[in-house]
């Protein structure tokens, strides 16, 4: 088995040249020592008068594999700005951030017009270059998520008065190289290009299956082996370009999956020659005129969820959830009241819902403001500063939003305001990419079902909106919030079988007997509104057809 290479010398002159230069030297590969460097290099940045952007993690990793969507799979990090003026904070002073990246960093030599860069967050997505505003402390504190391109993000920090700031982040896996065969080796490396002039980063385990294979091949075919692309220097999208007819960085292609170094282009081969494959640890995808070859013992690297002992820290909410059909505008408005309990042991900051359909508009009491949650399907509301956060024993409300969505059982999700423990106090066991991951409300929140607006509209035929109210009737059921109600499925049965033969009065019957089941015209949202305000549309659709 062939040593894994090291560079020592050449990390020792880049450490020096950055003392003497006063930069951060950009890094290809992510390992332990080069993140650390960074992380010192920005500890020392540190001034009496200026921006300091300091980072929770030392290094993110790029988008997990075959991933799409930027917003769902990049990685994120807290992120603090400081600001000072000889020596003294400064509050209430707006520092404009952007994103960027040094320029071909992570091994990508081709036109990076249109690279994707990082973003900042709050309760809601700030963009990759956003305007914010000091604390009494002279802080902003954020959440960045990664470009999700392998190479070297950058953040900058000015100000109106001539404050400034810059910080380097690397977003790599630790990947090493492929060693030149020598003279007793059976594989050649193949597949370079001017736009990715080094395409065989790896990991160990990767390395050792690839030398153990052409070995093998070697004895079966008495040939040398060929290893075509693995992962370019710092790992994430290893995009082909416009000569494949895919344009740069371009996400979820078929070369996309080469992001962690676990994954291998070969020939295509024999019957024999991928059992020697399976036989030696290794996964044969079959890819067009080739093989891809994925380790099996190295499996996908992830970021699980932040275990659910430390979620939401004590936080314990109830939800009050008020829904009215508006006739004039064909919309639903959704009313929620978030109450904290007396016994809940931190404030209450943010509140999200999933939304399966188009949020029109919203609004929420003073102190608070919403917004679209990291561009993912919820709609959160989060408090503007401390004084508006909501104590143990109060409420918040009126959280409104309107839309054709009919309402449906949703997920919600409460987060206080007490943060998740400091990166040094990470738990035994538990790794810090996936502690700095619990920054994100779908792993460090109160979780809940609630009512909102689910993916049917109010524009659907009957049959799609009876077919809408008989699942939403087994999901608050399994949610428990209808006990005791043994007709109202053989109501919307019916309700369903009249809707499929056009029976618009078998319609209305059926689903006014639910509407009697459940309590009249009660238009609250406790245990029975959910399927009251649905059935109400359903009837006001019906007599307009």
């Amino acid at each position: 088995m062939k040593s894994w290479p090291i560079r020592p010398l050449s990390l020792v002159l880049a450490l020096a040249m950055s003392t003497a230069c006063g930069r951060i030297p950009s890094f290809n590969v992510g390992s332990k020592a080069q993140t650390g460097a960074i992380a010192a290099h920005q500890r020392l940045a540190a001034e009496t008068t200026g921006l300091v952007i300091s980072f929770a993690k030392p290094t993110l990793h790029p988008l997990p594999d075959k991933a799409k969507d930027a917003e769902a799979g990049a990685e994120c990090t807290a992120m603090t700005v400081q600001a000072n003026r000889d020596g003294v904070p400064v509050p209430g002073l707006r520092v404009r951030l952007q994103a960027g990246f040094n320029e071909h960093s992570g091994g990508h030599l081709h036109d990076e017009s249109h690279r994707p860069v990082g973003a900042f967050y709050n309760a809601k997505s700030l963009g990759p270059d956003t305007t914010v505003t000091t604390d009494q402390e002279g802080k902003v504190r954020l959440t960045y998520r990664a470009s999700g391109i392998g190479g070297i993000d950058v953040v900058s920090a000015s100000t109106g008065d001539g404050l400034a700031g810059r910080a380097e982040l690397p977003v790599a896996y630790e990947l090493g190289l492929m060693p030149e065969p020598g003279p007793a080796d059976h594989y050649v490396l193949v597949g370079q290009t001017a736009d990715h002039p080094v395409n065989h980063y790896c990991t160990p385990g990767t390395q050792a299956l690839m030398v153990s294979l052409a070995d093998e091949f070697f004895k079966l075919f008495a040939a040398n082996f060929l290893i075509n692309d693995q992962s370019i220097a710092s790992g994430g999208p290893f995009d082909l370009g416009p000569a494949y007819g895919v344009p740069y960085w371009t996400l979820g292609s078929k070369h996309e999956n080469h992001r962690q170094g676990i994954s291998t282009d070969i020939r295509s081969g024999n019957q024999k020659w991928r059992q020697a494959i399976t036989r030696l640890g290794g996964s044969v995808f079959v890819e067009d005129s080739h093989w891809h070859i994925t380790t099996v013992a190295e499996p996908s690297i992830t970021t699980p969820r932040i275990p659910a002992a430390l979620e939401a820290s004590g936080l314990s909410v109830s939800i009050s959830a008020h829904t009215s059909f508006q006739r004039a505008t064909n919309t639903i408005a959704y009313e929620y009241q978030i109450t904290s309990a007396p016994a809940s042991r931190q404030k209450l900051a943010v509140f999200a819902i999933a939304v399966g359909s188009k949020v029109l508009s919203a609004s929420a009491p003073k102190g608070w403001s919403g917004g679209a949650y990291r561009n993912r399907p919820l709609w959160s509301w989060a408090a503007d500063d401390e004084a508006h956060l909501v104590a143990p024993g109060a409420s918040l409300g009126k959280l409104l939003l309107t839309s054709k969505g009919l309402p449906a059982v949703l997920a919600s999700n409460a987060q206080g305001d007490t943060p998740i423990p400091n990166i040094a106090d990470v738990p035994p066991g538990m790794s810090e990419v996936e502690f700095a991951n619990g920054l994100d409300i779908l792993s460090n929140s109160r979780k809940d079902v609630t009512s909102a607006p689910g993916d049917v509209t109010t524009e659907a035929p009957v049959l799609a909106v009876v077919r809408h109210l008989r699942q939403q009737a087994r999901a608050a059921v399994a949610a428990r919030w209808l006990e005791g109600r043994p007709n109202l499925e053989a109501d919307l049965a019916a309700a369903e079988r009249a809707a499929q033969n056009g029976d618009l009065a078998g319609v209305n019957s059926h689903v006014q007997a639910v509407v009697t089941a459940l309590g009249g015209n009660d238009r609250r949202l406790g245990d029975e509104g959910l399927l009251l305000t649905t059935a109400e549309v359903i009837l006001a659709k019906a007599a307009r057809r």
